[in-house]
């Protein structure tokens, strides 16, 4: 039906496209949980420590042998879809190239300074880092941002600076040396790297393999490699600010009321008086456009799907099909032993409407399905054709997985031996 190129790390397999054997499969590696210090679990972590505090959690988790070593992380900074950066650290001055980063090997080999690269969104690129995604279960999934790994060389950094979500630094490689908290300074100017001048740390602590240090928004960091090759894993977890949300909200009042502005909600002053001065926005005036708005605000469905659509959007998403993918040409595929493979980076959610219906949100789209299949779908890496028969049932199910093929949210995989 087609085929679309994709970098050899990310696993977006179209319809008509054979897999190549560079590619790693999504199949997960068995769950793990962190090992929690003395006294500290899920329940004290989230009284006493998220949002609040930072806490260090010594030999936390065992890396695997499966995640990606330093060349890997290298490789895919190389890559014209990767976000990556290069910064050179001299002393106190930090220079930032952004990628893609060609020839990055030899740009570090003859570097006399210091150095680090950042790659975000490695779980697009590096399935197998999927794992994490069951050792942190106890936060909801649509909270996680993404993984971005760091890899320095000796004395790397990017300097102090802050961040405003949740993030859990684990340590998978070489040594580095993490200072955090004290007040927070001005922001330095032109920084790209969200750097703050003046920094003070009360904490400095040296972390290696399986460390892991969990830090709350707004605390100022630092961490220093201590060895050539250091690497550390970001695991971070967004919040959506009044911007995202409102922007969405935007969109979805948008979609609700294209073509039909006839019967979307205006501003009515049946009832008012003489304007006492024609370019004044009085009192009746504004209450009466501010109820406008807090009408609006009390539409749960319209509230709901903007929440579910921004919560959804994916840092790396999928490519939209360019073509239509029919009902058909999937069964035919799906009956010859083909499978829908899920894109390694998109994001799933749903919010139940009734007792048996609910709104399925995949990568910024929303969808009205039936709860049984919100619940089955947002779970699923793979569908094959027995699952596939299963949800041919209802229309709007049906409806949804085709948007979802389209949406690039899940490929339809033809295996070539």
């Amino acid at each position: 039906v087609g085929s679309r190129p994709s970098p050899l790390h990310r696993v977006l397999l179209w319809v008509g496209r054979t897999r190549t054997s560079r590619e790693t499969s999504m199949t997960r590696s068995p769950s793990n949980d962190i090992t929690w210090p003395d006294t500290l679990d899920h329940a004290v972590f989230f009284a006493s420590y998220w949002q609040q505090t930072p806490l260090v959690i010594p030999e936390a988790l065992t890396p695997a042998s499966d995640w990606p070593e330093a060349k890997d992380v290298l490789d895919v900074a190389a890559e014209p879809d990767a976000d990556s950066r290069l910064v050179i650290r001299d002393n106190d001055t930090f220079r930032v190239t952004e990628g893609p980063l060609q020839g990055l090997e030899s740009m570090i080999r003859d570097s006399e300074v210091a150095w680090t690269v950042l790659v975000q969104a490695m779980e697009v690129w590096f399935p197998t880092l999927h794992s994490l995604f069951d050792v942190f279960s106890f936060l909801p999934r649509w909270r996680f941002d993404d993984l971005m790994i760091s890899v320095s060389g000796h004395g790397g950094g990017v300097g102090a600076h802050v961040d405003q979500y949740d993030v859990f630094l684990l340590q998978i490689a070489g040594d580095r040396r993490w200072s955090w908290g004290g007040p927070v300074g001005a922001p330095v100017e032109g920084s790209p790297l969200r750097q703050v001048a003046g920094f003070s740390p009360i904490e400095t602590r040296d972390f290696g393999p399986g460390d892991i240090l969990y830090l709350p928004p707004g605390v100022v960091h630092d961490g220093v490699a201590l060895n050539e090759g250091a690497m550390t894993l970001s695991i971070g977890f967004r919040s959506p600010g009044v911007t995202d949300l409102v922007a969405a909200l935007a969109d979805v009042v948008d979609e609700r009321w294209l073509g039909d502005t006839e019967s979307e909600p205006r501003y009515r002053d049946n009832g008012r008086q003489a304007a006492s001065n024609p370019y004044e926005l009085d009192d009746h005036d504004l209450g009466g456009m501010i109820a406008l708005f807090q009408n609006a605000l009390k539409d749960r469905d319209l509230l709901t799907r903007a929440i579910g659509v921004q919560v959804t959007l994916p840092r790396l998403g999928p490519d939209s099909l360019e073509f239509e993918v029919t009902r058909e040409a999937i069964e035919r595929c799906l009956t010859q032993g083909g499978w829908l493979e899920r894109w390694s980076g998109s994001r799933l959610a749903y919010a139940r409407a009734d007792q048996s219906e609910a709104i399925l949100f995949f990568d910024g789209v929303s969808a009205p399905v039936t709860l049984a299949f919100a619940q089955d779908i947002v779970e699923r890496e793979r569908i094959d054709h027995k699952t596939w028969s299963c949800w041919q049932g209802d229309g709007r199910d049906r409806t949804c997985l085709l948007a979802m093929i389209g949406r690039g949210t899940f490929g339809l995989v033809i295996d070539s031996d």
